[in-house]
């Protein structure tokens, strides 16, 4: 996909913390189609997954009431989840707690809160390569979702007809997470050409949501700088970004 990519310039959002955007399109550089980056240094930023399942009320919340009601930084999907508006599509284990133990063939795994500090705070796992078994031991959070590109930057979609607007976590060649939302709808083997085309240098990245309901929230956007796409429905599971806390001693 031959496309044209222009890079605004943004602030950044706080030390470790950017957001980026590019309009990407194969006409004319400023059309509505954009590609919302926000880039994450995990040793400085926690990602954590939040879920209704945790909460006494149980209740869905779009993005920004996610945001804004537990004080997060950015906000993005956490993945598919069942026709039940509450279980995650896919292995899901957080903070230590298996929140749906259903394994499929998705090929792809978010990993973050590490039991051991020598093992990166956060990265993108290709499930043939590494087992999930394995990852439980290492990490507290766990979270399998539908791959889109496979280490080290290959795209795993062929060509096809379905376009969707597209939520998406990347990691780069440098281990930051990258919390993505595409608005204009495109299939997965042309948004994956498109992503590995930014200079970003994405190696990884695992499907989180498409259509109406993808989207990106992100706190600064608030007053304007950086204003991000975010996707109105209220969903179970989100992917947060927030400030570290101290650990209490073990």
């Amino acid at each position: 996909m031959a496309a044209i990519l222009v890079l605004c310039a943004v602030p950044a959002l706080a030390g470790g913390l950017e957001m980026l955007r590019f309009d990407v399109d194969t006409r004319r550089p400023h059309a509505e189609g954009e590609v919302h980056v926000v880039r994450v240094d995990p040793v400085r930023w926690e990602l954590a997954v939040l879920s209704a399942a945790q909460h006494a009320d149980g209740k869905k919340r779009t993005l920004a009431a996610w945001g804004r009601e537990f004080g997060l930084e950015a906000v993005v999907n956490a993945g598919m989840y069942q026709a039940d508006d509450a279980t995650h599509v896919g292995f899901c284990q957080v903070a230590g707690k298996v929140l749906s133990a259903g394994v499929n063939n998705y090929q792809s795994a978010f990993v973050s809160d590490p039991v051991d500090t020598v093992d990166a705070p956060f990265a993108l796992v290709d499930l043939d390569e590494t087992p999930l078994a394995a990852l439980r031991l290492r990490y507290r959070t766990v979270v399998q979702n539908l791959r889109l590109i496979k280490h080290p930057a290959r795209n795993r979609w062929s060509p096809g007809r379905q376009r969707w607007r597209e939520a998406a976590l990347a990691q780069d060649d440098r281990g930051r997470a990258l919390l993505i939302l595409c608005t204009r709808p495109l299939d997965m083997h042309a948004f994956n050409e498109m992503l590995l085309a930014l200079p970003l240098g994405v190696v990884a990245a695992q499907h989180l949501e498409g259509s109406a309901a993808a989207g990106l929230w992100v706190r600064t956007a608030e007053s304007g700088a950086g204003r991000a796409s975010t996707g109105g429905s209220a969903v179970p599971n989100v992917l947060a970004v927030r400030a570290r806390q101290p650990k209490a001693p073990r």
